[in-house]
Parts: structure tokens; sequence; C-alpha cells
């Protein structure tokens, strides 16, 4: 069977686990991200950082030893 086409082989397709984290994740605790780019640990079960744009969350995420490209970025409307 052929996978489909991804430019980063090496990382793999979210699974399930990631949503079921995510949807058990406290919406309070998402308040204080309100406004802001956030990335989601690869399981979904964490905010790994924030920032006010996704290029700084990039290098925020760099500069902690993230790599980038293992995480789950998303955003988070002002309620």
């Amino acid at each position: 069977m052929q996978l489909p086409y991804t430019p980063c082989a090496d990382i793999p397709w979210l699974d399930r686990t990631f949503f079921e984290n995510q949807e058990k994740f406290p919406p309070e605790q998402l308040l204080p991200y309100a406004g802001l780019f956030i990335a989601w640990s690869w399981d979904g079960d964490r905010i790994l950082d924030s920032a006010e744009e996704r290029e700084q969350l990039w290098d925020k995420l760099v500069a902690a030893g993230i790599n980038p490209h293992r995480v789950v970025f998303d955003y988070v409307d002002i309620v």
C-alpha cells in the first residue's frame, strides 16, 4: 500500500488520540490564550507555548528545543 505524499515522510499523521485529548482539554484553560497562536503537543494533551504571531511561536519553539514540525498549530479566537 502506498502512503499519501507528504514532504516530511518521517512525521506521522495525527491520529485519533490528538482529537480525543484536545476535546478533554478544559475550555477555561484556553482563556489565557485568547487572541494568540498556540502549539499543541502532538498527542493533544497540553499547550506547549503561545505567541501573538505564528512566526514568533515558531521561533519560541525552536529556541526551547521543540521541533515545530512535531506540534499542532492553532489559534484561539477572542470570545
